[in-house]
């Protein structure tokens, strides 16, 4: 489930209590965060293969084989 800008404001506003807690501005950033984080990721279809390379790339967030286990390089 994702917020509307709508939904964000009625959760900023929700009560006395919450008027100094922006929860739903704190969840609709996070949601805005991961769709742009999730925008690079690359869909793989079933059926299909990838080859990674079985020794670290050096390159950060590039993946790699590490004896079978699909690991993420620190760089």
């Amino acid at each position: 489930m994702s917020l509307t800008t709508r939904e964000r404001d009625i959760l900023d506003n929700s009560g006395p209590d919450a008027q100094r807690v922006e929860l739903g501005t704190e969840v609709y950033d996070n949601q805005v965060e991961v769709a742009a984080a999730t925008a690079d990721i690359v869909e793989i279809r079933v059926g299909q293969s990838i080859v990674l390379p079985v020794t670290d790339p050096g390159v950060a967030g590039q993946l790699w084989a590490n004896n079978l286990i699909v690991t993420v390089s620190a760089g």
